[in-house]
Parts: structure tokens; sequence; C-alpha cells
């Protein structure tokens, strides 16, 4: 079963070339869409911010959008943040985010010899974790106790292998989609899902520390 996700934008290529795309997108906006003033990431300050906005339209709800370009040779969309409404669904997220890309970001990339990469609006487990990371995931949810949260040595067995798994194949999959497949294919109670969800993202974020500090 498909899962509807917030897609991503992701371009790659030389460091110097993704600092003046956003200067050739800004160049092609129309239709109630402007660029803001450039920042800098407060968490981060040699990461660049990019801000777009967008009126609302016949469909599209006003919302800014942010890219950001680190050292990484990757500019991506990290979000896009509603202006008056609370929160945007999958839905008005992802129409916002595929009129910015097919009419401005992707073209211009690829007049600059960018790559640019739009990630799926509906996926599936496996589309986001090899074949044998999935069937972790999938061995410890159909083993493991739900109602006890997993607790067992051998359900904590399982669910090291997965993480380990998602670490070293470097998978796109982030707490929150894990938490809804938890969720809504594996049935798994809202609380337990949380607590795991916690803990994937905890396990991912010291598995990365670790490597991190050995290359150093």
């Amino acid at each position: 079963k498909e899962m509807r996700k917030f897609q991503e934008l992701v371009i790659r290529g030389p460091y110097e070339k993704l600092r003046r795309l956003p200067d050739e997108i800004e160049k092609r906006l129309t239709d109630g869409w402007s660029r803001k003033a450039t920042l800098r990431d407060p968490r981060d300050p040699s990461t660049e911010v990019y801000p777009f906005h967008c009126e609302s339209g016949l469909e599209r709800d006003e919302a800014d959008l942010w890219m950001f370009l680190s050292d990484s040779n990757e500019l991506r969309v990290s979000n896009i943040t509603p202006t008056r409404l609370r929160e945007l669904s999958f839905g008005q997220y992802n129409l916002i985010l595929n009129e910015f890309s097919e009419k401005f970001a992707v073209p211009a990339a690829e007049e600059m010899g960018l790559q640019a990469i739009i990630s799926k609006a509906d996926v599936t487990i496996r589309d986001l974790l090899p074949p044998e990371v999935a069937r972790a995931l999938e061995d410890f949810s159909n083993f493991a106790n739900k109602r006890t949260g997993a607790s067992h040595p051998c359900d904590k067995e399982r669910w090291k292998a997965f993480v380990i798994g998602a670490h070293r194949a470097h998978s796109e999959l982030d707490a929150s989609t894990l938490r809804r497949w938890l969720i809504e294919e594996a049935g798994w109670p809202v609380d337990g899902s949380d607590h795991l969800a916690v803990q994937y993202e905890e396990g991912r974020s010291l598995l990365e520390e670790n490597e991190h500090q050995l290359q150093d």
C-alpha cells in the first residue's frame, strides 16, 4: 500500500553553480511568485538559505518556500511554510513544490547543467528501503509484541538490525514516515510508534556521528 509523502526537490552540482542558481530562478518567476532576501541558517552559519514566496492562487495557498545550500554540493527545498494556514496538507505542499520545480527551478538548473531530482508523492516502504532492510523492518514488526513495546531481547536485536541496515544503506526513510508506516500499515499503537520513531531517529544520528568520528 502506498503512503502520501511530502515531496522533495534536490539539485546537485558544483557549489559555485548552485550558489548562482537562485538568481537564475528569480529571473523566471511569474504568477505571484517572488524571491525574498538570502539568509544564514542560525543553526549552521555556513548554510545559505534562499526563501521564495508565492501568493495564493486558484488552487495554491500563500506560502514561503525555503531552499538550503550547505557545502555538500546539494541545493535542497527543505520546507514550505504556509502564511495563513496552520499547516499544509500533503496535496497543498506538493502542488506548490511541483509548480516551483516545473516552472522555474528545474528549467534553470538544466540550463546550467545541474541535476534536479524530485521525489515521488506516493511511496511504499520498499521505495525507501533496500529489500533486505525492508525485510528486517517487516520481520521486527511481525514478530514483536506490539502491546509491550517490543521489549523482548529478540525484538531488540531485530530492531538493531533494521536501524543499522537503514544507516548502511543511507536510506531516505525519515522518522515521521516510519511512524506512519508502523501505525497505518503494521498496526502498531500510536504510543509505541512514537517511541520507535524517536529511537530510530536517535539511532541513525548516533551511527552517523560515530561514522564521522571514525573518518576524522
